[in-house]
């Protein structure tokens, strides 16, 4: 395919400067986001010591949910049924609207052989929940109104990305054909790195468009319904959520489980109940949200579409899956929300989300040392603005790789030690985060990349190290619970061990005794990164 010269270096200028001014941010959200497909399996490994409560018997539900409402005020305002979860059937927390950063303590029951209640109750940490605040907001804080500033921040942001994947693909149309499955290592390592940044580009394009477009939509959602109602006017655009007044002093009663679950199947066929999720029982707005699940059925999020019902008159409130011609245009909503979360066809379709997510993250990481190896090319450009960026680069890249690890392995062991736990796993991300920018500044960019290299290797390899060494002070608790964890696991030793590995060659190759040339030949295949001269070779 043939495009006028001057068309290609436009689209690749706007490639480059959308790409280089996002991309660190964007590192963090798809790394974190990617991490997210596996949320539920990282926070129960981070909890320990582990919930695993007996079982209950399916008519044993009612009398657990009486007793437990008898027992405790919390209760009785809201409490979370877990119908597919084996560790505790029935949970609740001491704060009505638990924040990320708030010391919460959570009350798991169940009952025994006697059918008496039987309660524990463990500090509920917050570490899935900050993987996938990163993954939302980079890290950013702040909020503004009643969003985060992250939030929004990534919403502009995802603009200039979809221009950036956009003006790439325009650009590399003309040689696409004889370079797109050409990965040319013998031609240097720049033409390596180049090569497999193409690649993977182009093959999860369609994905990272799904993910730009969503990201804008989810920031920006509020202006969006300002626009309407230009044409809605004064009409609301949401039914208001009814208020359910008492008409006398006593309180009424739930319905038997079985009824809600009735219902559900009524309203949302086909689909499985996960969780029911009572609050505000006492109060003037009683909800009961329900969590659906399904391989064979798009989900609005990873833990199923929602049903809110009245939890008394059954009356529905909110249905994410609407049925008929009047539900299309909701349905067409959740499908992006479907397709944005990985919410679709089971394991295998999560775990395609888990390696394009960590595609993703290569993507930018490797966008932003083409541009600094082409700019090290240019003798005019001044140096000490390279030097800046590279040390941004690495310790961005690899602080957030670092911090998100050090976090999970603080939610592990040392919460227990904490008055708040949460304020300690926040504090361990934010802490290695801050140091892998100060060591990368301080090495000067590229000699920073071993230590850093080092550092997130080990941090990795403990987070395995840790489940063998709890196991060896309690058999009798599983190694790691779930199947899906136990993969989870593997990754997490097979990626301490890749980078190990790295930092050993990196490391290697600036200790021999290089002559300057060397460095300086573009076919090199034992050359860093960078296919001219590193910082710290004389």
């Amino acid at each position: 395919m043939k495009i006028r010269r001057d068309i290609v270096h436009t689209y690749q200028s706007i490639h480059t400067w959308t790409g280089i001014t996002t991309g660190l941010l964007l590192f963090i959200c798809f790394f974190a986001g990617a991490l997210t497909m596996f949320k539920q399996p990282l926070q129960h490994w981070a909890e320990a010591p582990p919930v695993s409560l007996p079982a209950l018997a399916d008519n044993a539900w009612d009398s657990l949910i009486q007793q437990a409402m008898a027992q405790s005020g919390q209760a009785a305002s809201g409490f979370t049924l877990h119908v597919q979860n084996v560790r505790a059937p029935l949970s609740w927390s001491d704060s009505a609207d638990p924040h990320l950063l708030e010391h919460e303590v959570r009350t798991y029951a169940t009952l025994d052989e006697q059918g008496r209640l039987l309660l524990e109750q463990h500090p509920f940490v917050h570490v899935a929940d900050l993987i996938d605040e990163l993954h939302r907001t980079a890290g950013i804080p702040g909020v503004v109104g009643h969003e985060s500033l992250g939030v929004l921040v990534m919403g502009g942001i995802s603009v200039l990305y979809f221009l950036a994947l956009v003006s790439g693909f325009i650009f590399l149309l003309p040689t696409m054909a004889r370079s797109f499955l050409a990965l040319r290592e013998g031609k240097g390592r720049f033409r390596w790195l180049l090569d497999t940044h193409n690649l993977v580009g182009v093959t999860s394009l369609p994905f990272h468009l799904i993910i730009a477009l969503t990201v804008v939509v989810f920031a920006f959602h509020d202006e969006l319904y300002a626009g309407l109602s230009v044409i809605y006017g004064e009409q609301p655009l949401f039914s208001p959520m009814p208020v359910t007044v008492p008409q006398d002093a006593a309180q009424p009663s739930l319905h038997p489980l079985q009824t809600y679950l009735s219902r559900a199947a009524e309203l949302i066929p086909g689909q499985q109940v996960s969780t029911l999720q009572f609050r505000d029982l006492g109060g003037p707005r009683p909800l009961l949200t329900l969590f659906l699940t399904s391989d064979e059925h798009l989900q609005i999020s990873p833990r199923g579409n929602m049903l809110v019902l009245q939890p008394y008159t059954l009356d529905l409130i909110y249905n994410t899956w609407p049925q008929g011609e009047a539900g299309i245009w909701g349905r067409l909503v959740n499908s992006f929300f479907a397709l944005h979360f990985g919410s679709y066809g089971g394991e295998w379709v999560r775990w395609m989300y888990f390696l394009l997510g960590l595609g993703g993250a290569y993507l930018f990481y490797s966008g932003n040392l083409l541009w600094l190896s082409k700019r090290r090319q240019q003798k005019q450009y001044p140096q000490a603005r390279l030097r800046h960026l590279a040390s941004l680069t690495y310790g961005v890249s690899f602080g957030c790789m670092a911090g998100i690890a050090a976090a999970m392995l603080a939610g592990r062991w040392l919460a227990p030690l904490s008055d708040n736990p949460n304020l300690l796993y926040l504090g361990s991300y934010y802490l290695v985060f801050c140091a892998a920018l100060i060591l990368a500044f301080y090495r000067s960019g590229e000699a920073a990349r071993v230590p850093l290299l080092r550092l997130t290797a080990g941090l990795y390899l403990l987070i395995p190290i840790s489940s063998a060494l709890q196991w060896v002070a309690a058999p009798e608790q599983p190694l790691w619970p779930g199947d899906t964890a136990v993969a989870v696991a593997l990754c997490s030793l097979l990626f301490g061990v890749l980078l190990a590995y790295r930092a050993r060659v990196t490391d290697g190759l600036y200790r021999q005794p290089h002559d300057r040339q060397q460095y300086k030949q573009p076919n090199n295949p034992h050359a860093p990164e960078y296919s001219t001269l590193p910082d710290n070779v004389a």
